[in-house]
């Protein structure tokens, strides 16, 4: 968030001629004004699809009966790698 929304949000939050409704209002409309890759929606819209990806792998195991087609293996050992990484993001190393 840049330095120019925060400080609006903590104008908000600091002041005390507004109710708790109003502010909840601004700082709602506060946040629309932030970068969109701060939504942490997009987030969970990655998870889920990527969360729907490898449970298809145990589906069509079920559905082909035991045989599942190349692509849909590939499909879902991707998404889980992708998950994998997702979930648990590489350290960074903090200089000396």
């Amino acid at each position: 968030m840049s330095a120019d929304v925060a400080s609006l949000s903590m104008r908000v939050l600091e002041d005390e001629k507004l109710t708790y409704e109003q502010k909840v209002r601004l700082l709602d409309e506060v946040r629309k004004l932030g970068d969109p890759t701060e939504n942490r929606w997009n987030i969970w819209y990655v998870l889920f699809a990527l969360i729907a990806l490898a449970i298809s792998v145990p589906v069509a195991a079920v559905y082909f009966g035991g045989t599942i087609p190349e692509p849909v293996v590939a499909l879902g050992s991707a998404s889980v790698g992708a998950l994998a990484t997702f979930l648990n993001p590489p350290r960074r190393s903090r200089p000396s």
